[in-house]
């Protein structure tokens, strides 16, 4: 969740993990997604920052970066080929060098610590989609 001032709320324990993060997903995404992948991917990190105990602490940086943009991707369709922006998992893989199966299971590891839906969840989802989905509202 952003403060007032447009910042990320993030613990200031997790400032140093959750820049380096950051660092990843946003290089990722402003290069070869969008803005828009890249703020999902902020305030997905930040979450996961908030918690407590954050799950930020233990394990590689990269792979949690992975992870993220891997589950933001498929909550909004990433790598399906009729989608813009469009990636396959392969090649994001290649990207962040992370094994695929690595960055499903920290996706994964990611939805089920913070509770998000297996299919698509609202509160990570460009607008584009949301407003083709009337249940969203």
């Amino acid at each position: 969740m952003p403060a007032a001032d447009g910042e990320l709320l993030v613990p200031i324990a997790m400032r140093g993990h959750v820049g380096e993060i950051l660092a990843i997903t946003d290089r990722v995404c402003f290069e070869h997604l969008d803005a828009e992948y890249a703020e999902l991917c902020r305030r997905l990190v930040a979450k996961l920052a908030r918690k407590r105990p954050s799950p930020l602490e233990r394990g590689t940086l990269r792979v949690w970066a992975a992870g993220a943009i891997y589950a933001v991707g498929s909550n909004n369709f990433l790598f399906d080929p009729s989608e813009v922006p469009h990636l396959t998992a392969e090649c994001l893989s290649e990207l962040l060098g992370v094994p695929k199966s690595t960055m499903a299971a920290k996706a994964k590891r990611i939805r089920d610590e913070l509770g998000l839906d297996a299919g698509m969840d609202v509160e990570f989802c460009r607008r584009e989609l949301l407003d083709d989905l009337p249940f969203a509202w």
